[in-house]
């Protein structure tokens, strides 16, 4: 129970930080262009006089960025329940 507790948590995290990642990146972006965010989403921009075409992908980046966040929550999770035991 405890380890899908901590994926679910984990999985909650990982959207908001893409979430946040991908709107910051995705209003930066000012001409035509191939952009990856930190959370490992690939944006490509196509942008003419009469429309914005934009095309999203994910990469292999994508499941390090979830294993980094998957083992901080794990292990700040950890470092509460030990610390709710000695109280």
């Amino acid at each position: 129970m405890k380890i899908l507790k901590i994926v679910k948590l984990s999985i909650a995290v990982w959207l908001v930080l893409s979430l946040i990642d991908y709107l910051y990146t995705l209003f930066q972006i000012d001409k035509t262009s191939i952009v990856t965010t930190m959370m490992g989403l690939e944006i490509k921009s196509h942008i003419t006089a009469e429309a914005i075409h934009t095309q999203f992908s994910p990469t292999p980046q994508m499941i390090f960025t979830f294993g980094i966040v998957l083992i901080f929550v794990g292990g700040l999770y950890a470092l509460i329940s030990k610390r709710r035991e000695t109280i």
